[in-house]
């Protein structure tokens, strides 16, 4: 089945990519939505079950946010359509838009269902490329500057994550293994050397932590959402957090029954807590609407790490979190959009004088 979805995907984007008709345009992207919604209830009547030869896996936490992102689909690409009704972008621009929106949410339903940690790797990789394109849709030099910033410090960060699992791979060694599954690599991990757990566990944390924008790879985050389209930056803020958060949360329970859970979760303790601060500290010196929001999301992703570190129920916390922040993130910056309208600003320190009369 998913392959059959994979498949659609790709020929969706091409035909959205050739296509110049509007109307067109409204039905691939019906047909897409239709597809997504497919595959996510039929990933949820066969959990806990494999596709395309193991290398993707219907368990209940990619199920559940692959359900997230099935809805902010639907509201992403409608709002899109009113966001694009009031620019002046030609046909080409706006079939690239929905070109990379398409590919970008396929990339992430891949990072869901990914049961292999390499596959994860190699389609988060696919986010990143897809995402660029929606952050220059302006062409202004704010976007193609955060642009080229994302990706660089994207690829940089994906870099660390494959030296990670390098190190990973080393430890696996040891217990005589080669198997890259998520199901499989915990049972080898039990005495192997740690140091080799440790160098895997900090290099996927950070190479990660890009997607995710926890500190101190949140600045791209932070960027990104300046510059993009607000319904992207819904995007960035939620479902694309959602994938650095899914590729963690993977591989923290990895070695969740190793030796060195103690000392993962003092990492995670930290890292949420300098995000906490960092955010704190930043929002109260910006005056832009869709920033102040991007610090607001480092913010709340420091919160999931703490719940993370805290374990047994904060698990539990850490997942409902981020399913809330989602749906309350997205609707934050769709709206912003609508400000954006009103006052032609993201600028917050602007005084607005309005006549008694209209009130």
């Amino acid at each position: 089945m998913f392959g059959y979805y994979l498949i659609v995907v790709l020929l969706l984007g091409i035909g959205s990519l050739v296509n110049r008709n509007k109307l067109i345009r409204i039905l691939l992207l019906i047909v897409f939505l239709s597809a997504q919604t497919t595959i996510a209830f039929y990933g949820f009547f066969h959990l806990n079950t494999s596709d395309l030869g193991g290398t993707f896996y219907y368990d209940s936490l990619g199920v559940l946010f692959l359900f997230v992102l099935t809805i902010l689909s639907y509201t992403t690409i409608f709002h899109s359509y009113l966001y694009l009704q009031n620019r002046n972008d030609d046909s080409q621009i706006q079939s690239i838009y929905f070109t990379a929106l398409i590919i970008l949410i396929g990339a992430m339903t891949c990072v869901y269902l990914s049961a292999t940690i390499g596959m994860m790797w190699v389609v988060i990789e696919a986010t990143t490329l897809s995402v660029a394109m929606l952050i220059y849709h302006e062409r202004t030099h704010l976007s193609l500057e955060a642009t080229w910033k994302y990706v660089f410090i994207c690829s940089i960060g994906i870099t660390f994550a494959f030296v990670g699992i390098v190190f990973l791979s080393k430890a696996l060694q040891e217990a005589k293994s080669v198997n890259l599954s998520f199901a499989d690599i915990p049972g080898h991990l039990q005495n192997v050397n740690t140091f080799w757990l440790k160098l895997a566990f900090i290099f996927l944390l950070v190479g990660f932590s890009t997607k995710m924008g926890l500190f101190p790879m949140h600045t791209i985050e932070v960027d990104a959402n300046t510059v993009a389209p607000p319904p992207i930056s819904a995007f960035i803020s939620t479902a694309l957090l959602n994938v650095g958060f899914i590729a963690i949360f993977r591989t923290y329970s990895l070695m969740a029954h190793t030796s060195i859970l103690p000392w993962m979760n003092h990492i995670l303790l930290w890292s949420g807590m300098l995000s906490i601060f960092v955010s704190a500290v930043y929002i109260l010196k910006v005056n832009h609407l869709k920033r102040m929001f991007a610090y607001s999301s480092l913010e709340h992703m420091g919160l999931v790490a703490i719940g993370l570190a805290s374990g047994g129920i904060g698990y539990f916390a850490a997942i409902l979190h981020m399913v809330l922040h989602s749906f309350v993130k997205a609707s934050v910056f769709y709206q912003i959009d609508q400000v954006y309208r009103v006052f032609n600003t993201f600028i917050i320190t602007k005084t607005v004088t309005i006549h008694p009369l209209q009130m």
